[in-house]
């Protein structure tokens, strides 16, 4: 691992971002990386616009892992990063910051407030464009992520029929006793896709999808999405 990190520093650029693809596709399924934290921190401190996007996007990756909350103690640094000079770099890190929101939905204000204040005039026009294209796709992804808080704020209150229990059974083929229990475990796992359309939230990971209304928290259904 510290080697792939050290040629991270690779003046080569295809083998640097070969290894980056390498770590990020690592990051999603292991948290082996955290423990290097420190390390991608301080490439945030480089001279050289290249590292210091590699280093950020990896943190970005890392916060589905971070129970020990580094990146909320460290957001600030974190986030002057897109205060760079090259906008495409700046538009690299934009396009990962989404993971960041996905897993810290309460760091949304702090990241709001960066990105609402950046500077773009530095930039371009065209470029500008593109930047402004990328912070409004932000936004629209932050609504979703709010529907996501207000029903982890809620999860307590989720709860089925008796019919509801039946129908879950019979749809994901389980004789789990407690199928609430079962269908919140699924919401809150940090893979869920959460999201809502009209009165109801819709929850989809380990191809099954769980249909939540938004009013009352009940679970209206489950099944295997095929």
């Amino acid at each position: 691992m510290k080697e792939k990190l050290e040629n991270l520093y690779n003046e080569d650029n295809n083998s640097a971002y070969k290894t980056l693809l390498e770590l990020e596709t690592i990051t999603t399924e292991s948290n082996e990386l955290y423990s290097y934290f420190e390390y991608l921190l301080e490439m945030l401190n480089s001279k050289k616009t290249f590292i210091r996007v590699r280093g950020f996007r990896l943190i970005c990756f890392l916060a589905k892992w971070d129970n020990e909350d580094k990146i909320n103690k460290n957001i600030e640094v974190i986030l002057n990063v897109l205060e760079d000079e090259k906008g495409t770099s700046v538009r690299q890190c934009l396009e990962k910051l989404s993971l960041i929101l996905m897993y810290k939905i309460e760091l949304t204000e702090v990241i709001k407030n960066k990105i609402k204040n950046l500077d773009l005039s530095k930039y371009k026009g065209s470029m500008q464009s593109l930047i402004r294209k990328d912070i409004k796709n932000i936004y629209s992804n932050l609504e979703n992520l709010q529907d996501k808080k207000i029903l982890f704020d809620n999860i307590d209150k989720i709860h089925t029929t008796e019919m509801g229990i039946d129908r879950i059974r019979k749809n994901l083929k389980i004789d789990t006793k407690d199928v609430v229990v079962y269908c919140k475990n699924k919401v809150m796992d940090k893979n869920c896709n959460i999201y809502k359309q009209g009165k109801n939230w819709y929850c989809e990971v380990d191809n099954i999808k769980i249909t939540i209304n938004s009013y009352s928290y009940t679970i209206i259904t489950a099944h295997i999405i095929k």
